[in-house]
């Protein structure tokens, strides 16, 4: 039986195929219009610089992350958000038209 981001695909008229170290991550997708993005970040923050708001366990956490995200119809969307480590390795298969997976989340961006 197939999972729940099986049966939900749109068409989207450009994807990316993202796989984490032969794993696939996601089947993204705009739609018909709209911006397709994915980036590596990786954050490690001064302790000396910590503001008193935030904990020192959560400003010292050094990260480093895979994120696929898109902007379509006033909307912010974004697939899996990846923690990477050392050798790991990002595979990108740039696709043309076809069925794409739904993201995981959809925020209505503010209308200015």
């Amino acid at each position: 039986m197939p999972d729940d981001r099986e049966r939900k695909k749109r068409r989207s008229a450009f994807r990316f195929d993202v796989a984490v170290n032969g794993k696939r991550v996601c089947l993204a997708g705009s739609g018909r219009y709209g911006v397709l993005s994915l980036g590596v970040n990786w954050v490690r923050r001064d302790p000396r610089k910590r503001p008193p708001s935030k904990t020192t366990e959560r400003w010292c956490r050094e990260e480093c992350d895979l994120r696929v995200g898109a902007l379509t119809r006033g909307c912010q969307e974004a697939w899996k958000k990846v923690a990477l480590k050392e050798d790991d390795e990002i595979t990108i298969r740039i696709l043309g038209p076809g069925a794409a997976e739904m993201p995981q989340r959809r925020f209505r961006m503010p209308k200015t």
